[in-house]
C-alpha cells in the first residue's frame, strides 16, 4: 500500500510517474438483461445502470451481476454498462482502476436520461429499478452526500455541462465533487437502504451492501497491495456467489460474447477469406503442430459464429491462443473447452506481453494476466466440469530476467480412487486429525510415520516459510519416501508440512497437499487447501477452509465399537452419567492445584443435584499434584481414570460413548472436538487464562496493530498503510502467528446450540454431531475432480453465519 501512496504522490509532479496505461475501450460495454421468457413485458423505461471496474475486479464483476439477476424486474430490460480500461483517462492518482468514471456518465448517456452508477465492489440486494424510478426533482444527482459518489442517481442532462469528459479525463475526484457542491442544489440526499457500507447493512432492510474497506473485501483483488484480513458482513457477498458458482453463471457466453471478442473474430474472418479458405488455414496450423490436438483461432471463430465447435473433440486437447482473448470471455471460452473436451484440457499461457504472427499476415497480442488470474479462472471452470482434468502451462521471467516454464494442473487425472499418503509425527493429536480425514474419504492409503532431529527448527530460518525440503528428518526411522509418489498428502503440524511440500515438488505438480493445523497452514497459498479452525485468527486465503473445532476420528462407529468393548464400564450407577474430560495446563491457560480442585467440587456438586455419577478423566497435560487436587475435589462418589504414560488401556472414547453428559475443561481443543462430535449434551468449563510472555505479548501487539482500523472523513474505514500494513504484512507471511483466541471457539460452539458454559441456566440439549470432517472430505474430492454428494455449502460455514449475524440473507 505504501508503494501504492509513493505511486500516486509521483504523479502530482511527474508526468511519467504511475500507470500510465492507455486503455483499451472507447466506450463502455454495454451488458443487456432483457425480459425473461414467459413473461410480460414491463411498459416502464429499461434501466441504465453504469459500472466502474478494472481487470482485478472480476470476480466482483461477475457476482454483481448475478446480484442484479436475483432481485430484478424479470419484465424488465436493464442496461449495464461496464466501465473498464477506457482510453484517454490519466488513472495515475486514483486509488482505484475506475475512481473518474463516474464523471464521464453524462458523455456516454449522450446528455439525457436517468443513469445509476455503482462501484464494482457492491451487490444489490434490491431492485435497482426501485432507486431509478425516483423522482430527482431539481437536483443533478442524489448520492449519500456529495462527497461519497460511489452510489449515485444521476440526470445525465443537469450534469452533462458540469462533469464533463475532458475534465473527467485529467481532473481529480475532490475537484470534480467539489465543483458540483458549487452549484446549489445539485446534489440530493439518497436513502441510506440504497448505500449501506459494510458494518451499515441492516438485514432484510438495506437493498445495497457497499464493501467499501479495500483490504476486507472477501474476494481479495489486488493481495500485492493489501493485506485481507475477515469482514464482518463478508458472507453475503460470498453466498452471492456461491449460488452464481453452483447455476454455472457468466456474464457473457457463446451466445453473447463481449464487443472486443466479435471485434478480434471478425478480424481474422477477413483476413481468411482475403487470403485463403478459412478451412485450408485451419488445416495449415495443425499441421506445423501435428503433435497437438490444439484448439486454435479459427476454431474460437468458428464458436462466435455457432455458439458451439465445429468439429467433435478428442479426448485431450491443448490451446496456446488463450491469452490473446478479452477478460471477459475467458470464462466461458474455458467453459465451452471443458464440456466438449472428452477428457483433458492442456492451456498455454505467458505472463509477458508478445504479439504471434499466424504467417498470413495476421499480428495476435498476448495480453500478459499474472499465474494466480489462470488459476483461479480454470479451477472456477473445473468446478463446473469436476469430470474433466486441466493443466497449465505458464511461460514467464523470473526475478533475473531468465524465462521459466511452470505447471500446474487440476481436475479428475485417473478412474480408479487416488492413492493418499498420510504423514505423522510423534504429536497424537497431529495424527488423530490427519488419520480422520484419510478414513472420511475412504480412499486407498498409507500411513508414514516421520521422525525430527532438532534440525528442523533450522528450515524455516534457512529456506523460508515456502521451503521444500527434507532437513531434520531422521531418515533411518522415518518411513521411505520413493517413488510412485500419491496423488494426495495429508498433514498436520509444522513439522510434516516441508516434507509434504518436497514430495509435490518431486512430483512435478502432481501431488495435492492437504495441510491441517496453526502451525502448518498460516501461509496457505502454497497448499492445495489449508484447513484451520476459525479461532487461530489466521488470515483469510482462498485456499484456506476454516473449520469450528480441530478434525476429529469420533464418529459412530468407533463409538458404538467403544461402547459394546466397555459395556460394563458404568455398571449399575446411577444416571444420569456425566463424563469429565480434564485436560491441564496450556499455552494459554493455567491449570493449577486450585483450580483442579474446584472444578473437582464443582462437578461432583452438579451430579448430586441430579442424582448422577461423575466419571472423570484426566489427560497427559493434568500433572500428578493437579491430579491429586481434583480426586481430592471430587470425592469418594465419582470415579476417577488417572491417565499414566504406560498404560494401553484407556476408556476415553467409552467415556464419550456412553456418557449423558458431557463436560469438557475449556483449554482442550481436541477434547472439545471430540465431545461436540457425539451430540450429546455439552458443557465448557472455562480455565483461567495465564500471563503471556514478552516475546508473546508483543506478538500480539503486532496482530493487534495490524487489526486497528483507521476512519476517514467520510466515517468508511481508510485503506492500510504505513505501520498497520506492515504489521499486517508480517502476520500474512507467516513471521508472526497469531495466538488462538478460545473465547471465539467458546462462544461459536455456544452461539450454534452444540454446548453451553458449566454453571449457565440454559441446559444443553443433544445435536446432530459436529462431524466437520466429513465437510472436509467433500471439499478433497472435488478438489480431486470428483463430484460432491451434497451441497457445496458445508454444515460449518452455516454455523459461523449463524453465530456471527443470525439472519444474514
Amino acid at each position: 500500500m505504501a508503494l501504492l501512496d509513493r505511486r500516486r504522490t509521483l504523479a502530482r509532479f511527474l508526468p511519467f510517474a504511475g500507470d500510465a496505461h492507455p486503455g483499451i475501450r472507447a466506450q463502455p460495454e454495454c451488458v443487456v438483461l432483457g425480459v425473461r421468457e414467459g413473461v410480460p413485458p414491463s411498459a416502464k423505461p429499461p434501466v441504465r445502470i453504469f459500472l466502474g471496474s478494472e481487470p482485478a475486479q472480476y470476480r466482483a464483476e461477475r457476482v454483481f451481476f448475478w446480484s442484479i439477476e436475483q432481485v430484478r424486474d424479470p419484465g424488465r430490460i436493464y442496461e449495464i454498462y461496464l466501465m473498464k480500461e477506457l482510453v484517454g483517462f490519466d488513472r495515475r492518482r486514483w486509488l482505484t482502476g475506475f475512481t473518474n468514471y463516474r464523471f464521464a456518465i453524462s458523455h456516454f448517456a449522450a446528455g439525457s436520461g436517468k443513469a445509476i452508477y455503482n462501484d464494482v465492489d457492491q451487490v444489490y440486494l434490491g431492485d435497482p429499478g426501485e432507486m431509478f424510478d425516483v423522482d430527482l426533482g431539481e437536483h443533478g444527482f442524489l448520492a449519500l452526500s456529495d462527497e461519497d459518489t460511489s452510489v449515485m442517481l444521476i440526470d445525465c442532462a443537469r450534469m452533462a455541462p458540469v462533469w464533463t469528459l475532458a475534465q473527467a479525463q485529467r481532473q481529480r475526484r475532490s475537484f470534480m465533487e467539489a465543483k458540483a457542491r458549487k452549484k446549489t442544489g445539485l446534489y440530493g440526499p439518497l436513502e441510506r437502504m440504497w448505500h449501506a457500507r459494510d458494518t451499515e447493512y441492516v438485514p432484510h432492510q438495506s437493498k445495497l451492501l457497499h464493501y467499501t474497506t479495500i483490504h476486507m473485501q472477501p474476494w481479495q483483488p489486488t493481495p500485492d497491495r493489501y493485506v485481507y484480513q475477515h469482514n464482518p458482513v463478508g458472507e453475503v457477498w460470498c453466498a452471492l456467489e456461491r449460488a452464481a458458482n453452483a447455476a454455472a453463471y457468466q456474464v457473457f457466453t457463446a451466445t453473447h460474447p463481449s464487443q472486443q471478442y466479435q471485434t478480434l473474430c471478425t478480424q481474422i474472418r477477413q483476413a481468411c477469406e482475403s487470403t485463403h479458405t478459412p478451412e485450408k488455414l485451419r488445416a495449415r496450423e495443425h499441421q506445423s503442430r501435428p503433435e497437438q490436438q490444439s484448439v486454435s483461432w479459427y476454431d474460437f471463430v468458428s464458436l462466435s459464429e455457432t455458439g458451439r465447435f465445429r468439429k467433435p473433440m478428442p479426448e485431450v486437447v491443448s490451446t496456446d491462443v488463450l491469452d490473446c482473448l478479452p477478460d471477459e470471455d475467458v470464462p466461458w471460452v474455458l467453459d465451452e473447452l471443458l464440456r466438449s473436451v472428452r477428457r483433458e484440457v492442456t492451456v498455454t499461457v505467458t505472463t509477458t506481453m508478445r504479439t504471434s504472427v499466424l504467417g498470413h499476415g495476421i499480428h495476435i497480442s498476448h495480453r500478459p494476466r499474472p499465474q494466480s488470474w489462470w488459476v483461479a479462472q480454470l479451477e472456477t471452470a473445473g468446478c463446473h466440469h469436476p469430470e474433466k482434468h486441466w493443466q497449465l502451462i505458464v511461460h514467464r521471467r523470473n526475478a533475473w530476467g531468465r524465462k521459466v516454464t511452470q505447471s500446474l494442473e487440476g481436475g479428475r487425472r485417473f478412474n480408479s480412487s487416488p492413492t493418499v499418503w498420510v504423514l505423522t509425527d510423534d504429536h497424537p493429536g497431529n495424527t488423530t486429525q490427519s488419520l480422520g480425514l484419510a478414513r472420511a474419504l475412504g480412499w486407498p492409503n498409507e500411513v508414514k510415520a516421520l521422525r525430527f532431529t532438532w534440525l528442523v527448527h533450522l528450515h524455516d530460518f534457512l529456506f523460508g516459510m515456502f521451503g521444500a525440503t527434507r532437513l531434520g528428518l531422521q531418515r533411518t526411522q522415518s518411513a521411505v519416501l520413493s517413488r510412485p509418489l500419491p496423488d494426495v498428502v495429508i498433514t498436520t503440524g509444522w513439522r510434516t508440512a516441508h516434507i509434504a511440500r518436497w514430495i509435490k515438488k518431486q512430483s512435478h505438480g502432481h501431488t495435492r497437499l492437504v495441510q491441517m493445523g496453526r502451525k502448518g497452514t498460516h501461509v496457505a497459498h502454497v497448499y492445495d487447501l489449508a484447513i484451520s479452525c476459525r479461532y487461530f485468527r489466521l488470515p483469510p486465503d482462498s485456499r484456506r477452509i476454516e473449520t469450528l473445532v480441530p478434525l476429529t476420528e469420533v464418529s459412530a462407529e468407533k463409538l458404538g465399537q467403544a461402547a459394546e468393548r466397555w459395556q460394563n464400564l458404568f455398571a449399575n450407577t446411577p444416571r444420569p452419567r456425566i463424563a469429565l474430560l480434564v485436560g491441564g495446563t496450556s499455552y494459554a491457560c493455567r491449570f493449577d492445584e486450585e483450580t483442579a480442585y474446584r472444578l473437582g467440587a464443582e462437578v461432583r456438586s452438579f451430579a448430586a443435584a441430579m442424582g448422577g455419577t461423575v466419571f472423570a478423566t484426566t489427560s497427559r497435560r493434568t500433572g500428578l499434584q493437579a491430579t491429586v487436587a481434583l480426586k481430592k475435589g471430587l470425592g469418594d462418589s465419582c470415579y476417577l481414570h488417572e491417565w499414566q504414560p504406560d498404560k494401553s488401556e484407556n476408556p476415553y472414547v467409552a467415556y464419550l460413548a456412553s456418557a449423558d453428559i458431557l463436560i469438557v475443561t475449556g483449554e482442550s481443543e481436541s477434547m472439545l472436538a471430540d465431545a461436540a462430535a457425539t451430540g450429546k449434551p455439552l458443557y465448557i468449563y472455562p480455565i483461567s487464562k495465564q500471563q503471556l510472555d514478552l516475546w508473546t505479548q508483543l506478538k500480539e501487539w503486532i496482530v493487534a496493530r495490524g487489526e486497528k482500523q483507521r476512519l476517514g472523513l467520510r466515517g468508511t474505514i481508510k485503506p492500510q498503510r504505513g505501520l498497520q500494513y506492515l504489521c499486517a504484512r508480517l502476520v500474512e507471511r507467516g513471521i508472526i502467528l497469531p495466538q488462538p483466541d478460545l473465547h471465539i471457539l467458546h462462544e461459536t460452539l455456544v452461539g450454534s446450540g452444540i454446548a453451553q458454559f458449566f454453571g449457565s441456566s440454559v441446559s444443553p440439549t443433544s445435536s446432530a454431531g459436529l462431524r466437520e470432517v466429513d465437510d472436509i472430505a467433500q471439499r478433497v474430492r472435488m478438489l480431486m475432480g470428483m463430484a460432491p454428494e451434497a451441497s457445496v455449502v458445508t454444515r460449518t460455514e452455516r454455523i459461523v453465519k449463524a453465530a456471527n449475524a443470525g439472519s444474514l440473507p
